[in-house]
């Protein structure tokens, strides 16, 4: 039971700025922001979920170049336990 309620609060509070997306040259679905949509990502050589106005940028924690927005900084994903790309709050 705590376990449900648990999931039902991280629900709430994450909305769905975050849902999970098809992505059909991966065949995969994806976590991406609403809106995005398959962008081909020249360094890695692979179509990967982005939000529009994305391009490459350099991430130095993973030493790779991710598709991000505009002005984005490698943060802590506690789910993934990396660093990855994300808009800066400010």
């Amino acid at each position: 039971m705590r376990t449900a309620t648990f999931l039902l609060f991280l629900l709430a509070i994450t909305g769905d700025a975050n849902a999970q997306q098809f992505n059909p040259y991966t065949q995969k679905y994806e976590m991406a922001p609403a809106g995005s949509s398959p962008q081909y990502n020249p360094y890695t050589g692979r179509y990967q979920m982005a939000p529009p106005g994305s391009r490459p940028q350099y991430n130095p924690y993973s030493g790779k170049y991710e598709l991000a927005p505009q002005g984005a900084r490698p943060q802590y994903n506690p789910y993934s336990g990396k660093r990855e790309l994300a808009p800066s709050d400010r």
